[in-house]
């Protein structure tokens, strides 16, 4: 194992751990690992003990952060968070919350520059419909000041990751999977002044078919 430069973790789940213990052990240069990284607390922590003596350089497979139009997203995102608070997220996704929904909160920490919290997250509902040690959940919780929800959905078999990002005046839209973005800005209704309409203002296409960077 140690004639290797880089080593690509993508098997099961359940045997990351092992292999990404030897990958450090032996101090490959990189490594590169499909998430999640462990299914066990006590195995991330140890995980973590044996990175901060390794020399090993160990990426996990969050590929949204290195797409080039991601990078203009975050800046947008950015720039509206400037002018106004960020009070909402929605995240709707199927097949398991560290398989699927790990790579939203991902995302959202990387737009937002922010470290998700889940200490005093409210679990509504799980459901081990796809993995026996990964549950589709419904979670509440927060991400900085906005309220952060986790919509799971069991037994959806299509593809399906859908992020809503409610700002004081401005909604960001993500879905196919991440592929599409659209910016929208409420306006007031003529004679109807407590209905605000959403007019779209930018969409961004075909962002994860981007070579990465």
């Amino acid at each position: 194992l140690s004639k290797f430069d880089i080593v690509v973790i993508s098997s099961p789940t359940e045997t990351h751990f092992k292999y990404l213990s030897l990958c450090m052990d032996v101090e490959i240069p990189v490594v590169i690992c499909e998430k999640p990284v462990a299914n066990k607390i006590a195995e991330i922590e140890l995980l973590e003990k044996m990175y901060l003596k390794s020399k090993s350089n160990v990426m996990v497979n969050y590929f949204r952060n290195f797409q080039p139009k991601n990078h203009g997203i975050k800046s947008k995102v950015k720039e509206i968070s400037s002018k106004e608070t960020c009070q909402t997220i929605t995240v709707e996704y199927q097949r398991g919350l560290h398989n699927n929904a790990s790579h939203a909160i991902k995302f959202l920490e990387y737009l937002f520059d922010i470290k998700a919290i889940f200490s005093n997250a409210l679990v509504i509902r799980k459901s081990y419909d796809e993995f026996d040690s990964d549950p589709t959940s419904t979670v509440a919780s927060q991400l900085g000041v906005a309220k952060l929800y986790l919509i799971g959905l069991p037994d959806v078999k299509f593809s399906l990751l859908n992020i809503n990002i409610f700002f004081e005046k401005t909604v960001i839209r993500l879905f196919d999977a991440g592929d599409t973005v659209e910016f929208y800005t409420s306006e007031t209704v003529e004679h109807q002044e407590h209905y605000q309409h959403l007019s779209l203002t930018d969409r961004i296409e075909n962002i994860n078919s981007h070579p990465m960077l």
